[in-house]
């Protein structure tokens, strides 16, 4: 069974799978088929993500994700819904589609490599994505904000806080980015 996560909003529950990679939306041999198939990037997809989209037991929509980058997987932080949008980390991007027709509405490269995760900031549109390399804030039409890296790869704890948000690199250096400006801020 792939990796799956499950996300309500409304009278809508949102399923997203993690594909093989090697997902070839023209083959016959696929276990899942998608209607709809957004490709990202120029290389050979590393990450490919199913989404489909239910009321009740009626599939309303569905499509696949596919990104070139490093590999990401499907977990509890690989989405998140906000207002008639879902934001998805695949790939080194950041995607918002409508809900429920799953129309594309923006596509943003966020991090070099990889994006690890989605995150939605209280009181505002804007999202966050912890990256592998960057944390970036984007507004609700993909822009970066800001984005911000440190010394090595952010591949420790991330927590977001009421005005910073906390990631950890791989060597435990621990960093404070201002939510609002990105800058760093004193870790002590």
């Amino acid at each position: 069974m792939p990796d799956t996560m499950k996300l309500i909003a409304r009278d809508l529950t949102v399923e997203i799978i993690a594909e093989n990679y090697g997902y070839n939306p023209k083959s016959a041999d696929n276990a899942r088929r998608y209607e709809r198939f957004y490709e990202f990037g120029e290389h050979r997809p590393s990450s490919c993500h199913g989404i489909r989209v239910h009321e009740g037991d009626r599939e309303l929509a569905n499509a696949i994700l596919m990104a070139d980058g490093g590999a990401s997987g499907v977990h509890e932080r690989s989405a998140v819904i906000a207002g008639h949008s879902i934001f998805v980390a695949v790939g080194s991007y950041v995607t918002r589609l409508s809900l429920p027709a799953l129309d594309l509405i923006f596509v943003t490269q966020a991090d070099t490599v990889t994006c690890f995760g989605v995150y939605s900031l209280p009181g505002s549109t804007d999202i966050l994505s912890h990256g592998e390399l960057e944390i970036a804030r984007l507004d609700d039409a993909g822009r970066i904000l800001w984005s911000s890296s440190g010394g090595d790869i952010f591949s420790g704890d991330f927590t977001l806080g009421p005005k910073t948000v906390r990631v950890v690199d791989f060597e435990g250096t621990v960093y404070f980015f201002d939510l609002v400006t990105g800058r760093s801020q004193d870790a002590g």
